[in-house]
């Protein structure tokens, strides 16, 4: 399977090098089915792994910068100076930045995420590929893509010599993403700022702000209003997404952290009307988690979440990949445990 065509067309930028090839002695696989068929094949791809468990490429993209890194695992600059860079660029920046690590060897997903685990890199909430979206064959290794947060281009350039460059960059795509675009009505501003800081029903009130200025009816007020109108329909669908991506969460073995994500989103949404969709969908949600078939599934996420944390901190080792392992036997059925079943083989204890 290819990478979806919303991440595609992120990163056609040509750079004019030759395509990276190589081979890798095989390994004992490592399970690439971790989320099971409920999702649109055409929404989701096999070859992208990231610490919940999320393959809904459209979801995590919507409305975020995107950061696209080539890197070979045999190849001292990569290991040592532009991957480290990147996943500091991702620590700093947060979920507002969404980091795609594309391994240019020819290795195969499990052994590049063998690489990947040695190094705890694992920590960074990042997307881990060896499938090669278009263009990025001719980008050299090590290099990077910038897009906006309509995956449009910004910059592309080496991570190390242009680091300065792509910091600046990304703090303004960044800065867009929280504060909205720079000509935005000062309404709007605030709205997205409440948005990032999480503050749901202070960001939702940009319709009323729009309805304001109708009935003011100063010169130039009605086409605020207007991109107000604008802004809350794209608001709404942004809400909506982190949503999405929280129920996602409760099918990929990380439902506990989506627990914890509807928990702090229904503090925000509880007030509003009772046919509100936000509201409507949260309640939906959390009703989901906390039906006790969904126990199980919240306590073994929650051991597994443990042990990925212990991972990060302490490299792998065989007693860990042997608590991967237990984890699989103590909580049998569950998508944690099939998550527990990658680690482990990701360590080496197959």
């Amino acid at each position: 399977m290819r990478i979806s065509t919303s991440l595609l067309v992120c990163v056609g930028l040509a750079l004019g090098a030759v395509r990276a090839v190589g081979q890798a002695a095989p390994a004992a696989p490592i399970p690439t089915d971790l989320v099971g068929n409920h999702l649109a094949p055409a929404d989701q791809s096999d070859q992208i792994f990231n610490r919940h468990g999320l393959r809904v490429i459209y979801q995590l993209l919507y409305r975020r910068p995107l950061l696209v890194v080539s890197w070979r695992a045999d190849d001292p600059a990569s290991l040592d100076r532009a991957v480290p860079a990147a996943l500091a660029l991702k620590e700093r920046f947060g979920d507002d930045l969404v980091l795609l690590c594309v391994e240019r060897s020819g290795r195969s997903l499990a052994d590049m995420l063998r690489v990947v685990c040695a190094h705890r890199w694992l920590c960074a909430d990042a997307l881990w590929t060896c499938e090669l979206p278009a263009g990025l064959e001719v980008m050299p290794s090590p290099s990077f893509v910038l897009t906006s947060m309509w995956q449009i281009g910004v910059l592309t350039g080496d991570l190390v010599a242009d680091r300065p460059a792509l910091e600046e960059a990304c703090a303004k795509v960044v800065g867009q993403r929280r504060l909205g675009e720079d000509d935005l009505p000062d309404e709007a501003h605030a709205a997205w700022k409440a948005f990032a800081e999480g503050h749901w029903t202070a960001a939702l009130k940009l319709d009323r702000a729009g309805d304001k200025r109708r009935a003011r009816g100063l010169p130039g007020d009605a086409e605020a209003a207007e991109v107000l109108a604008k802004q809350a329909r794209i608001l709404d669908d942004a809400l909506m997404n982190e949503l999405q991506i929280a129920t996602e969460m409760m099918h990929s073995g990380a439902a506990a952290e989506a627990l914890r994500r509807a928990e702090l989103d229904w503090k925000e949404v509880e007030d509003l009307p009772d046919d509100d969709p936000l509201r409507r969908t949260t309640e939906s949600m959390l009703d989901s988690l906390h039906h006790e078939t969904l126990f199980a599934e919240i306590e073994a996420s929650e051991a597994l979440a443990k042990l990925q944390d212990k991972l990060c901190r302490n490299g792998p080792g065989a007693p860990l990949a042997a608590s991967f392992r237990k984890l699989v036997k103590d909580h049998p059925g569950t998508k944690a445990a099939e998550r527990a079943l990658v680690y482990a083989a990701m360590i080496g204890g197959g």
